[in-house]
C-alpha cells in the first residue's frame, strides 16, 4: 500500500486497515511478521504500532521466537477496546449482537417487534451498546435486497419499497454502517468459520454455497474466491 499514489491520509488508513487485518488473522505478531504479511515497511509498521499502543488499540503480549538475536516483541489487538454492533433479521426473528475486534460474539440479545415493527427495539439495542462500549461499526443482515445503503422489501400487496437504512444510522451514530442480505451474510459467516477451523487454507481460495430452507422455498448465498457473489440484482444466490 505504501507505493500507492493515494493521499497521505488515505494511505495511512489503508496501512492501518492492513495492520488490523493481519493482527486479527495472526492473533499475535512481531513488527517483522506484520511487515511481511502486509507489504508495509517495518518503519511504517513501527510508527503505526506506537500510535496504536498510545491509543490502547494494541498491547504487547510477550516475545516472538528467537532467530539467534534478541527476541522481538509481539503485539495483539486488545479485545476490550473497540467493538462492533450487528443486527441479524431472518425468518421473522431478530437478534442484536455485540462483537469484539476478532469477530467473536460477546453478547447476543433477541429483539421482539413492537407496534412499529423492529425499528424501536433495534434503535434501543444500539443506543444501549453505544452508551456502554466504544462501538466503531454497525452491520445489519436484512431479509431482502440491499443496494446503495437502502433496504428493499415487498409489502403484503406485492409492492416494493425502499428504506434508506444506512444514511439514517450513519447520521444517528456517526460510524460506518454496512448492510447485507441475510442469506449472503450467513454465507460470509460460514466462510469465516471455515477459515478459522482450517487456518492452513488460503481465505482467497474459499469457494462455497450456503443453502437456506424457509417456508417451502430455498435461497442461497455463494462465496467464490473468498468473496460473496451478489449478482447484478443484489439478491442472494
Amino acid at each position: 500500500m505504501e507505493n500507492s499514489h493515494a493521499s497521505p491520509g488515505l494511505l495511512k488508513q489503508a496501512n492501518s486497515s492492513a495492520l488490523h487485518r493481519a493482527l486479527r488473522e495472526k492473533g499475535a505478531a512481531t513488527r517483522a511478521q506484520l511487515a511481511a504479511a502486509t507489504g508495509v515497511s517495518v518503519t511504517t509498521v513501527r510508527a503505526l504500532l506506537e500510535e496504536m499502543l498510545r491509543d490502547g488499540e494494541v498491547e504487547r503480549t510477550g516475545l516472538g521466537a528467537s532467530s539467534g538475536g534478541r527476541r522481538a516483541a509481539q503485539y495483539s489487538l486488545r479485545r476490550d477496546k473497540y467493538y462492533g454492533a450487528a443486527v441479524c433479521i431472518t425468518d421473522g426473528q431478530a437478534h442484536g449482537l455485540l462483537v469484539d475486534v476478532h469477530g467473536e460474539i460477546v453478547r447476543a440479545v433477541p429483539l421482539k417487534a413492537g407496534a412499529d415493527g423492529l425499528r424501536t427495539p433495534v434503535l434501543a439495542f444500539l443506543d444501549g451498546l453505544f452508551a456502554q462500549r466504544d462501538i466503531r461499526s454497525i452491520v445489519l443482515g436484512l431479509p431482502g435486497v440491499v443496494r446503495e445503503g437502502c433496504f428493499w422489501h415487498a409489502d403484503k400487496e406485492g409492492g416494493l419499497h425502499s428504506v434508506a437504512v444506512e444514511p439514517a444510522l450513519s447520521r444517528r451514530y456517526g460510524v460506518p454502517v454496512v448492510l447485507e442480505n441475510d442469506v449472503n451474510a450467513a454465507a460470509i459467516g460460514f466462510a469465516r468459520c471455515y477459515e478459522t477451523e482450517f487456518p492452513g487454507e488460503d481465505p482467497a481460495e474459499t469457494n462455497m454455497a450456503y443453502l437456506h430452507f424457509d417456508r417451502g422455498c430455498v435461497s442461497a448465498g455463494f462465496v467464490a474466491g473468498g468473496r460473496v457473489i451478489r449478482g447484478c440484482g443484489h439478491f442472494a444466490g
